[in-house]
């Protein structure tokens, strides 16, 4: 419909506030999309405190690979067929019974990096896709 039309049938004030709201609309989903943080999962994840780095590490490649990426569905069709974990031993900080690793998972159309929380007290991991 073309906007002299509008103007014909709802006068000139329709127009300008259709018109209004159009822009305050497209404004606020601008927003929203520049205020978007980092998406972060948080799952149950087996006991860990008597656990090596080493251990700990093909763990956290096994947890996302079987259990996170099946049900990720966006995460999946990003990172495309026979996705790779791997995470680099200098990228481990151990904290107590808690460790954070970096977990870079190369696809065929792209990679995703990830921070990862490994709460051994809490028997919980938490992945933080870094945009």
């Amino acid at each position: 419909m073309k906007l002299s039309n509008i103007v014909s049938k709802t006068g000139m004030l329709g127009a300008a506030l259709l018109l209004t709201l159009s822009f305050g609309a497209s404004a606020e989903d601008t927003n929203n999309v520049n205020n978007e943080s980092d998406v972060s999962r948080s799952a149950p994840f087996a006991n860990c405190i008597n656990q090596d780095s080493n251990e700990i590490v093909a763990r956290v490649k096994n947890d996302y690979l079987q259990n996170r990426l099946p049900r990720w569905l966006d995460d999946k069709n990003t990172l495309g067929p026979k996705p790779v974990a791997n995470i680099n031993a200098n990228d481990i900080i151990k904290t107590g019974n808690n460790y954070q690793i970096m977990l870079t998972v190369r696809g065929a159309r792209t990679d995703l990096r990830y921070n990862v929380d490994v709460n051994c007290d809490e028997d919980k991991i938490t992945y933080v896709l870094n945009k």
